[in-house]
């Protein structure tokens, strides 16, 4: 079994998991099917997405609509399995209950990591054109912690067949035709060399960040924003019963070739990296009984 990064290309990825992948999807669309059956006053007319946001989140977390304008709303965000959705509920709840955010601290096993009381958190950050050489569409960050210690960039995921892909023309499958813009984006190729160890990219050859493109950008992202005196961390959520985030077949999962690609990086202090599954995070969570039980009973998480 590979945990070497660069030996995976998405054709592989995606060869490996892909039955498995879709028994899972299909489980969670008869469960969410169920869900919104019990749950008539919350469905829409698909069955499996809820009528509007409210009804999407936990019970009496409609004020967390403001964190997420309209503009920033994923086309699926509706959907029972949307990623979006989860983070901003348990998330958002958590965080309201406890702003010190020492219970993330502890679950990535980082304590002592932040120095404010109540550092700065936002959900769904548009990064500034500037900061990674973006333009017109920017790398957007699911949850934002930072004070003047640290920086963390949280990617959520759950039901997504893996990581965000370079979306880049390519003439043969994995083949590095990348386009002008993300050539010229320095600070994504930096990350690649300096953080995940990558080989330099050869036209015609598989381009070497194609499979972990959104690892990457979330990776450079931190960096920057942190700057020389604070530590960047970047942290993975997930849901364990993905098989793209488990060992499946050969394939050993997003979180532990990710953890060992980047574990020479935080022993150099580049970067910190942490992968945690939702299964792991929940108990450690700030979150009353009706927030459990939402996350129980619509996304059987427990």
């Amino acid at each position: 079994m590979s945990l070497e990064l660069a030996g995976w290309t998405n054709e592989q990825i995606d060869q490996t998991c892909k039955k498995s992948y879709g028994v899972y999807k299909r489980g969670l669309e008869k469960h969410y099917r169920s869900y919104f059956g019990e749950h008539p006053e919350l469905a829409s007319d698909h069955p499996l997405k809820a009528k509007d946001l409210a009804s999407a989140l936990p019970p009496g977390a409609d004020f967390l609509e403001e964190f997420l304008p309209e503009d920033q709303r994923h086309l699926q965000h509706l959907s029972g399995r949307s990623s979006q959705i989860v983070a901003l509920g348990l998330l958002g709840l958590a965080w309201r209950r406890d702003r010190s955010l020492r219970w993330l601290e502890n679950a990535l096993r980082l304590p002592g990591l932040l120095r404010s009381p109540t550092p700065t958190a936002r959900f769904e950050v548009e990064l500034e054109p500037q900061l990674l050489n973006e333009s017109p569409l920017v790398s957007t960050i699911d949850f934002l912690v930072e004070d003047e210690a640290a920086v963390i960039c949280l990617e959520a995921k759950f039901g997504e067949d893996g990581m965000g892909r370079c979306s880049c023309p390519a003439a043969a499958p994995s083949v590095a035709a990348c386009s002008k813009k993300v050539l010229d984006r320095p600070l994504y190729w930096e990350t690649a060399a300096e953080v995940f160890f990558l080989p330099e990219r050869m036209p015609g050859k598989p381009c070497p960040i194609a499979s972990s493109y959104q690892a990457v950008r979330n990776a450079a992202a931190a960096r920057a924003l942190a700057g020389a005196d604070r530590r960047p961390v970047f942290v993975l959520l997930y849901d364990e019963r993905n098989p793209y985030f488990r060992q499946a077949d050969t394939w050993p999962g997003w979180p532990d070739l990710l953890r060992r690609t980047l574990q020479d990086a935080e022993s150099l202090g580049r970067l910190w990296f942490r992968a945690v599954s939702w299964q792991e995070l929940l108990p450690q969570l700030p979150l009353d009984d009706p927030a459990r039980s939402w996350a129980r009973k619509k996304h059987a998480l427990d």
